[in-house]
């Protein structure tokens, strides 16, 4: 029987925003988790001004500290969305990404485990290198977290869309963009073939032979509900994380209702992902449920899988995982995240659990 804690990191209502979403986690090599989230005002929709809010704890995860700004909206445009964390496993300096409104890119460092950051650079001119492949104007990095490789690259899935749907991100195409300088020069890599439809929110693990494989969320709607033959999490591979990326292929052991999921290695032997692992239709009447926030292991590099916990049964939503230390980890999760009062009973949980 695995035992799981369970707190309450960021509600809804509370601090002037409506909600708090797409959260995000790691653990810097000095020995601190860092938690963060998109916390929106408004109706807390994709489009309402957000800013990027974080809490940190240097104590194993007993305690945490109070949610801080970290880049706040109003310095920037409406929207600061899409951040990402990669720590440097030999330095120990953390580079962050972000995107403002769906149209710029930027990067930041910490060298103090995120308690500050360098002022941020614009690197929206990278994803120009994706340009030869396909036409787009909205851009988007993560969610989630990105990796940095045992050769030092430093990795971040991204996804990119023409904006021509209503909402503005479909159809859309994922790829990744990478750094072999620790997060100072970024350059586009390739986006993942184009055979499946609206590949977009990715997260990447390195395998045990080097190899980079990036799990994605994939969808295709249609004129109704999105087919449960396509509601199901997709998988590309690349020999290096940046291009010569594998046609994706649905991995039926992995069901899923269009919504972000994560995925980290634990050791040499286990891979852990987590989603919320449902095909039922009951609570929207466009895509499968958010709920049934489900762990699962594979002790072969993402062949098959285990299902380890339920941590959620009910509605949830995006989630993100990183490893503590012999084998505790922690899981990030959207809790109550559906219906007309979202807003009002929604939370982002942390779950610490050891395998």
């Amino acid at each position: 029987m695995i035992k799981v804690k369970k707190e309450v990191l960021f509600e809804s209502q509370r601090d002037g925003y409506s909600i708090n979403r797409v959260p995000g986690v790691i653990h810097t090599l000095s020995g601190v988790a860092v938690l963060h989230c998109e916390s929106r005002k408004g109706s807390g929709g994709d489009w309402d001004p957000m800013d990027i809010r974080m809490r940190r704890s240097c104590d194993g995860c007993k305690t945490w500290e109070e949610p801080r700004i970290v880049v706040d909206h109003q310095n920037f445009g409406t929207t600061i969305n899409n951040f990402i964390l990669i720590p440097d496993c030999n330095t120990g300096r953390v580079c962050a990404l972000f995107c403002v409104d769906y149209a710029r890119a930027f990067r930041m460092f910490s060298d103090d485990d995120c308690l500050t950051f360098s002022e941020p650079e614009d690197i929206t001119n990278v994803f120009d290198g994706f340009r030869g492949e396909y036409d787009f104007k909205v851009i988007a990095i993560g969610p989630g977290h990105g990796i940095q490789l045992k050769r030092g690259r430093m990795i971040a899935p991204i996804w990119v869309s023409p904006g021509t749907s209503p909402g503005g991100h479909r159809p859309n195409r994922c790829g990744a963009i990478y750094s072999d300088d620790g997060g100072e020069n970024w350059i586009a890599g390739e986006l993942v073939p184009d055979t499946l439809p609206c590949c977009n929110e990715s997260e990447a693990v390195e395998l045990s032979d080097g190899q980079v494989m990036m799990i994605i969320r994939t969808y295709d709607l249609g004129d109704g509900v999105s087919d449960v033959d396509h509601c199901y999490k997709a998988k590309s591979y690349s020999p290096d994380g940046a291009g010569g990326w594998s046609e994706p292929l649905l991995d039926k052991e992995l069901p899923d209702p269009i919504c972000f999921s994560s995925v980290c290695r634990l050791d040499d032997d286990t891979l852990v992902f987590s989603n919320c692992a449902c095909h039922e239709v009951e609570i929207t009447n466009w895509a499968r449920d958010r709920k049934n926030l489900t762990v699962k292991v594979s002790r072969d590099e993402g062949n098959s899988w285990t299902e380890l916990l339920v941590l959620e049964p009910e509605i949830a939503g995006y989630s993100d995982l990183c490893v503590i230390d012999d084998g505790h980890v922690l899981c990030v999760y959207e809790k109550g995240m559906y219906g007309e009062n979202m807003c009002k009973n929604s939370s982002l949980i942390v779950a610490s659990f050891r395998i």
